[in-house]
């Protein structure tokens, strides 16, 4: 007797299997994960490449991203299910627009992916290059001014001979015929021309100074621009407008050290002394003194055409990094960009061959 439940149903017919949900085919899963992950991608890359700081422009960016992934799906979508069947049955036209429409999207989303993702790398990496080319030119400027430090033994030199020749002329007259001592006017050509040589010393002593204070204050803002460089706690922007004034301080500190090398001064006092002296009613001494003179004056000459170099330019501070300009270190990520590749660009057109092969290999089944 057949028994039954409760309900009133009959309890003895045979249990089936639930039959399983049949999921997407593979091919089709692989043409919805593709535009999906180049939608992720996209969605990182964008704040970084539109300078996002506020909601609503991260609420732009995930729009573009969304945009840019359904468009890559309806492209693939049309380009495999329908391009590939016409290229297959003998239409190349097909094969070229769906090929070529895989190709363009691809390679915009790679290059905006790319860019954006490495656009922050990029610009640290720009920084640095710049902070380089920034040391070196101070180094220039810095060598360039201390080379002017050569012209103090040499001053030392005229006031220690100048002095020399005063206290000779004061006590045995030797700059004249007489050989007579005394503070006439031979001796007071001489004591002006060292209490000049002494005034030129105090002011180019006064200048070294000023020049020391240069290099040490260029010392540390070139350490201050690799310290903000390489600080991981401020924005793109901070970063960039913090570099900007550290650059700008240089740029008026390397004038202030420009202004502090002595090489006019010392070239007008060369000229002053290639002019020699005249001493009333004394040819001899006015003859001897100028001599002595001008000897300091070529001395001086050389030393100063000895000590000058070129400095060069000062390096631009770089633009803002655009896409193009992350192209310029795609070496230096590589890996990261055949990753993106694979991802944009190859898998959707291998996708696309594949199926292409699977319709002729039909087709010729079928007219078999």
């Amino acid at each position: 007797m057949k028994k039954s439940s409760k309900n009133g149903r009959d309890d003895t017919r045979p249990l089936k299997r639930v039959p399983k949900k049949v999921g997407l085919p593979y091919d089709q899963r692989l043409l919805i994960l593709g535009p999906l992950i180049s939608a992720l991608l996209a969605a990182l890359a964008i704040p970084d490449l539109i300078g996002a700081e506020t909601a609503f422009d991260y609420v732009k960016a995930i729009l573009i991203a969304i945009s840019a992934g359904c468009i890559a799906y309806g492209i693939n979508r049309l380009a495999i299910e329908r391009g590939a069947m016409h290229t297959a049955i003998g239409t190349p036209m097909a094969g070229i627009v769906s090929l070529g429409s895989i190709l363009v999207v691809g390679i915009g989303l790679y290059a905006a992916t790319f860019g954006g993702l490495v656009k922050d790398a990029t610009d640290i990496l720009r920084y640095e290059q710049f902070a380089q080319k920034m040391s070196v030119y101070v180094d220039d400027n810095v060598r360039s001014a201390q080379t002017s430090a050569q012209v103090m033994p040499v001053i030392g030199a005229i006031v220690s001979d100048l002095s020399a020749k005063e206290a000779c002329e004061r006590d045995s007259g030797c700059l004249g015929p007489s050989n007579v001592g005394g503070t006439g006017p031979t001796y007071r050509a001489v004591s002006g021309k060292r209490q000049q040589a002494e005034a030129i010393s105090a002011a180019v002593l006064e200048l070294q100074k000023t020049r020391n204070t240069a290099a040490a204050r260029l010392a540390g803002l070139l350490s201050e621009m690799h310290s903000i460089i390489g600080n991981d706690d401020l924005s793109g922007a901070e970063q960039r407008e913090q570099l900007q004034d550290v650059a700008a301080e240089i740029g008026q500190t390397i004038s202030r050290l420009k202004e502090a090398v002595p090489t006019a001064l010392i070239a007008s006092y060369a000229e002053d002394l290639r002019q020699g002296v005249l001493v009333p009613r004394n040819e001899e001494a006015s003859q001897n003194l100028t001599d002595i003179l001008r000897g300091h004056a070529r001395t001086l000459s050389a030393v100063l055409n000895a000590a000058e170099t070129q400095a060069g330019t000062p390096p631009a501070f770089p633009a803002k990094t655009g896409i193009s300009d992350t192209f310029s270190y795609i070496l230096f990520f590589l890996p990261l960009a055949l990753i993106i590749l694979v991802v944009e660009l190859v898998f959707p057109s291998v996708l696309f061959c594949y199926t292409v092969f699977a319709f002729k290999q039909r087709v010729t089944r079928e007219e078999d």
